[in-house]
């Protein structure tokens, strides 16, 4: 759920071992029940009550467990070596034939859309026997 002033969501999962000395009906049931408390919680609701007074309404009549929060965050972990060894699997001859087609090889993180550039002499040493170089850096 989702509004001008943020965003919420709920995960509701079925943990390892659940139902496994149970009835599957039973287990079924559960579900059931837990998609009916799911589908009785207003967007209002999502975005504006404390977890715990959701799962007191959504759930009353579940066996549920509030685990920990962590907070959400936008963080890519690309880098320039990552796209780098990326490259040395492609092989040789693919990145080489990308140079020669382009002029260049620029990967952009399909995550964060940070673009990497790699000139003929980055190619020529990401593919040198010793090489661990990473190529030139982003291009902003």
């Amino acid at each position: 759920a989702a509004d001008e002033a943020g965003g919420a969501g709920m995960l509701v999962q079925k943990l390892p071992g659940a139902g496994a000395e149970g009835d599957l009906e039973e287990v079924a049931a559960a579900w059931e029940g837990a998609q009916r408390g799911i589908e009785r919680l207003s967007v209002a609701q999502l975005l504006r009550c404390p977890v715990e007074e959701l799962l007191g309404q959504g759930f009353a009549d579940q066996d549920v467990r509030l685990f920990r929060g962590s907070p959400v965050r936008f963080e890519c972990r690309c880098s320039q070596g990552r796209v780098a060894g990326l490259l040395r699997a492609l092989g040789p001859e693919e990145v080489r034939w990308v140079l020669e087609e382009q002029g260049a090889v620029t990967v952009t993180c399909e995550f964060c859309h940070r673009p990497y550039r790699f000139e003929a002499v980055d190619v020529e040493a990401l593919f040198a026997p010793d090489s661990t170089t990473g190529g030139s850096e982003a291009v902003h």
